[in-house]
């Protein structure tokens, strides 16, 4: 979190709850929420919530960063649409890190990339821009993963796998080390990968 402009967050649900305790237990000024859906004098967690138009004519794109409180489920692109639609105006998103997260040197977090509690991350990895590293995930040694992924809660990555861009890692998955996914693959929660899996596979346990 090096930059230390006020914030705006973006969503009010439960992903962007769990992004302003983030925030709040790194100290910094959050300025507001924004929700399409907000209503005259609203307030969530004591910060004020307006619309989208609101934003738009109160703050400037030097003037703050933005957090991107909208979560990555699979088949929804909204939350890469937002971000694609902000940085065209000019914004940018902070680097959100829990401070109970455990980060090695030599790791490359990229810009709006979601960094949550009990996560380590050993070195040599490299994590995309706007992707979410969720609760308790454990990614070893040399990992590459690409933007706008979502690696969902206790995931655990062994040493040397390599998560393509838009990936959907359900909660709990194993990937057996030096594993490549492709671009766009959804595993469903509990999955053990032992191969490599091409672009766009869906992995959906049978109920």
């Amino acid at each position: 979190m090096k930059s230390n402009k006020p914030i705006v967050i973006f969503g009010a649900g439960g992903h962007a709850s769990v992004l302003i305790e983030i925030l709040v237990l790194n100290q910094c000024n959050v300025l507001a929420i924004v929700d399409p859906k907000a209503e005259e004098s609203e307030t969530h967690f004591s910060f004020p919530v307006i619309s989208f138009d609101e934003f738009l004519s109160t703050y400037k794109s030097d003037d703050i960063d933005l957090v991107n409180g909208i979560g990555k489920m699979p088949n929804s692109s909204s939350r890469q649409d937002l971000a694609i639609e902000l940085r065209d105006l000019g914004y940018k998103f902070k680097t959100v890190i829990h401070p109970a997260a455990t980060i090695a040197m030599n790791v490359d977090i990229g810009e709006g990339a979601q960094i949550m509690a009990g996560v380590v991350i050993q070195p040599n990895v490299r994590i995309g821009k706007d992707t979410i590293i969720n609760t308790s995930c454990s990614i070893d040694h040399d990992c590459k993963i690409g933007s706008n992924c979502h690696i969902a809660p206790g995931v655990v990555l062994s040493g040397g796998v390599v998560i393509s861009d838009s990936c959907f890692i359900g909660t709990g998955s194993v990937i057996i080390n030096d594993i490549s996914i492709g671009k766009g693959v959804v595993t469903a929660g509990g999955s053990t990968i032992y191969e490599n899996l091409p672009n766009d596979t869906k992995l959906i346990q049978k109920k």
